[in-house]
């Protein structure tokens, strides 16, 4: 779900039914499923409604910094991700699942924790209609930012997973 460049999207089908996506070739196929190389916005709008078990995904992360690959500043980061979001909604079964790995970021010049991850969580329950299921956090000591000092020394780098229930 890069902001610029294609996703992967992979559709393991059941025994009993090949499922494809309408209007889209795959970008490879195996016995197993197959993959699209598509921009996400498009590919899941043609996607029926209550037709998937699960959908996992690590978008872009709101970093204070641009990434050669693309991502969107932190302030307009929750109204970007909703856009997937809703259609994620639409296409799980209502017995679906919705794991996000997201990642934090830091402020720029201040030695503090964005909360852009803490209202996109928010606005998936509360706006979209997701339920949160379970939440994991998973640290690694010492990303803190250069210029933090003594103050942040020993911070964690916190990557959620959350993994969010339709109904």
């Amino acid at each position: 779900m890069s902001v610029s460049q294609g996703i992967q999207l992979s559709l393991h089908p059941s025994p009993s039914k090949r499922f494809s996506v309408p209007r889209y070739e795959p970008y490879y196929r195996t016995s197993l499923g197959a993959a699209y190389l598509e921009d996400a916005r498009n590919l899941i709008q043609s996607l029926p409604a209550n037709s998937i078990d699960a959908i996992i995904t690590s978008p872009p992360y709101a970093l204070h910094f641009q990434k050669e690959y693309g991502n969107v500043a932190k302030e307009d980061y929750v109204a970007w991700f909703l856009q997937f979001a809703r259609e994620f909604h639409r296409v799980l079964k209502d017995d679906g699942s919705f794991v996000l790995n997201i990642g934090g970021s830091y402020n720029k010049k201040y030695p503090t924790r964005s909360v852009y991850l803490y209202k996109l969580l928010i606005e998936l329950v509360e706006t979209v209609g997701f339920h949160l299921a379970q939440a994991s956090h998973a640290s690694r000591v010492g990303n803190g930012p250069k210029d933090s000092g003594e103050r942040l020394r020993g911070t964690c780098l916190v990557a959620w997973q959350d993994t969010m229930a339709k109904g």
